[in-house]
């Protein structure tokens, strides 16, 4: 068979562990949060408080302070800040994020560009750490 460098193949070379249905990678950081049925890459960083369910966290993205995500896929690199919401707003969603037609949220930029808080929220800023 012929390798082709644009699909590159990839192999554990971390082990994870297994927490209230959640595959989370060990060389993932994972702060006090809650992280069900998702799975959390290697290098993904899920800060304090966060909320993640029904979700995967790909390599190096990072879940800020209180967050919380549902049905959400976060890209590679990418991050979303403190106390960002997804997956629980259709239309709010939608004028974010691309939205499957079932439902599925995908983060694909730094939420720092796009994120405004939700008028039932603080009106304080959102600032994420430059990477």
């Amino acid at each position: 068979m012929e390798s082709d460098c644009q699909w590159p193949v990839y192999t554990a070379r971390d082990s994870s562990i297994l927490r209230m249905g959640s595959r989370i990678s060990r060389l993932a950081i994972v702060g006090a949060s809650n992280v069900m049925r998702s799975i959390v890459s290697c290098g993904a960083c899920i800060e304090r408080g966060a909320t993640i369910e029904n979700s995967v966290i790909l390599p190096d993205a990072r879940v800020g302070k209180n967050a919380r995500l549902r049905n959400t896929i976060v890209a590679e690199g990418g991050s979303v800040p403190d106390e960002a919401i997804a997956g629980f707003d259709r239309a709010a969603d939608q004028s974010r994020f691309m939205v499957t037609p079932g439902g599925i949220v995908v983060v694909s930029a730094p939420l720092s560009r796009i994120y405004e808080p939700s008028p039932h929220r603080s009106a304080h800023p959102v600032a994420v750490a430059a990477a």
